[in-house]
């Protein structure tokens, strides 16, 4: 993809000007600081982003996308379930507005017109 690494840094290959080796980025920054004993924390306390591997963030990630790919798919089988519900009602209402006119036209003995019904969608 041509992406080079810079320190902890990772950059394309077209925005590395870097022409002096002696130029490291990280030079300028103070010596790292000891971390926490992972072993003496909590459930609730979670690593922080920087002292995770590459392969522990990317698990991370896939998990984050497998919850947002389940939550969207209940939120869109919800939606369904809306629709055909809304469906069904409106269904409902149009055979009820068909009962009812025809109990109009029985009562007043009225006869349907001479045309051809509407064609069937």
């Amino acid at each position: 993809m041509g992406f080079v690494a810079r320190g902890r840094v990772i950059i394309h290959k077209d925005d590395d000007h870097q022409d002096d080796d002696n130029d490291d980025m990280d030079a300028h920054m103070a010596d790292p600081v000891q971390t926490a004993d992972l072993a003496g924390a909590g459930p609730s306390q979670m690593p922080s982003p920087s002292s995770l591997t590459m392969k522990e963030h990317f698990a991370n990630l896939s998990k984050q996308l497998k919850d947002m790919r389940i939550a969207q798919q209940a939120h869109f089988e919800q939606i369904y379930e809306w629709q055909q519900n809304h469906e069904e009602y409106v269904i409902d209402q149009f055979n009820d507005l068909d009962t009812r006119l025809g109990n109009i036209e029985n009562h007043f003995n009225l006869q349907p017109p001479e045309r051809s019904p509407s064609p069937e969608f």
